[in-house]
């Protein structure tokens, strides 16, 4: 088991696509999702990687999960997902031997995974400090101003 601040990141490892099913709170909500990578993070990942995907930046004081794939050809036009933060994710790759995928928990890499399961914890939290000069709310809307 290993612990994530901000994302998990699956992607292909090779030359094929991936194909992802994916599960939330035990029920199918992606039979096969066709794309290259997914990434689920929390609001304090939002505004990198998911926002380059296409998902929109959350508040970092916000509890929630986004959950955004890249280079999607099926299912169409579907990108994003916000996802209630009590929820609990499972990614399961599918066709492994001849489409493998590796896995990223906030940049440590994990090769070869058949499954990744993600979910807040109920225990562990952490607590940001701020200069007080330092306005996040001001530079995330500011990033909200870029996009739109």
């Amino acid at each position: 088991e290993n612990f994530s601040f901000n994302d998990i990141w699956m992607e292909r490892d090779g030359g094929r696509m991936a194909h992802v099913r994916v599960w939330i709170n035990g029920q199918l909500h992606e039979e096969r999702l066709r794309c290259d990578s997914v990434l689920v993070c929390t609001a304090a990942g939002t505004t990198a990687y998911a926002m380059r995907l296409g998902a929109t930046p959350t508040y970092w004081f916000r509890p929630s999960l986004t959950m955004v794939a890249s280079a999607v050809l099926d299912p169409p036009y579907q990108r994003s997902w916000g996802i209630d933060p009590q929820s609990k994710i499972k990614l399961d790759a599918l066709d492994s031997d001849f489409r493998p995928v590796r896995v990223f928990v906030d940049g440590v890499k994990y090769d070869n995974i058949q499954e990744a399961r993600i979910r807040v914890s109920r225990i562990a939290a952490a607590e940001l400090a701020f200069h007080p000069d330092y306005d996040v709310t001001e530079r995330v809307r500011n990033i909200h101003k870029l996009t739109n």
